[in-house]
């Protein structure tokens, strides 16, 4: 596995902060990790493990946040979403997802997409948000084309390579998340 190296140490703070917001969650609900563990569908170690990492794949904190009521919400701070027109979100905004699992993984997808539309609005290539994450040009591709299996630290570090900042919440999931 790869590791990314934080642009700010906040971010570390940041997934710090998640991860004690979901934990507390489960500790207020009277949830024990046993329980928790069943309902997210490993066991109790294994969720132990979840609470203690500070980096995990997005779609793991999604489902982590769906086992106590609550969704992943992705915000990005600072960095203004361009009027493009870019037909990937027109295609996104339309979608209606049927499950939970699917709302997460349109959520994630969008959040990636707006991203790299912010990159291309500030006319950066993907071989300049590489060298400024500090890695290959391929390696910022990836982030871009592949976000089903996008690292929270990943995410936060492109985020930063464009001036901005990722912040990460848990909201109700009968909440709207903004995009």
């Amino acid at each position: 596995m790869t590791v990314v190296v934080d642009l700010h140490r906040d971010d570390t703070r940041e997934r710090e902060r998640l991860a004690a917001t979901l934990r507390r969650h489960r500790e207020r609900r009277g949830i024990s990790q046993v329980a928790a563990a069943a309902r997210y569908g490993c066991n109790k170690f294994g969720l132990s493990q979840m609470e203690r990492r500070r980096n995990w794949q997005v779609a793991t904190v999604q489902a982590w946040a769906r086992i106590y009521g609550y969704r992943l919400n992705l915000t990005t701070i600072g960095l203004p979403l361009p009027d493009d027109g870019d037909t990937l979100a027109a295609l996104y905004d339309a979608q209606q997802p049927a499950t939970a699992a699917d709302e997460d993984r349109l959520d994630l997808r969008i959040a990636v997409n707006n991203l790299a539309r912010i990159r291309r609005a500030a006319g950066l290539t993907c071989a300049e948000m590489g060298a400024r994450m500090g890695c290959s040009e391929s390696a910022a591709y990836r982030r871009e084309a592949l976000p089903d299996g996008a690292m929270v630290a990943s995410l936060q570090q492109y985020t930063r390579a464009l001036g901005g900042v990722l912040h990460l919440d848990v909201v109700p999931a009968w909440q709207a998340v903004a995009a």
